[in-house]
């Protein structure tokens, strides 16, 4: 239901076990596209509250799976 409000122009998903974050963005209407940040050095770009946040600090804190 979310994704039907007018106002939100994008969206994150963060990952648990990996270091990586889906971004989701409004197109026209009710069209999203994905964009997949992936890795400790990978920069995670809000465009819609002109932010821009490395996913090292992200993850500053977490344990990750080695594996995943």
């Amino acid at each position: 239901m979310y994704r039907s409000i007018p106002s939100l122009k994008e969206y994150v998903v963060i990952e648990q076990i990996r270091a990586g974050a889906k971004r989701y963005v409004r197109q026209t209407g009710l069209k999203w596209v994905l964009e997949e940040i992936l890795g400790l050095d990978a920069i995670l770009i809000l465009e819609s509250v002109h932010c821009e946040i490395p996913l090292r600090e992200l993850y500053l804190r977490v344990e990750l799976d080695p594996e995943a």
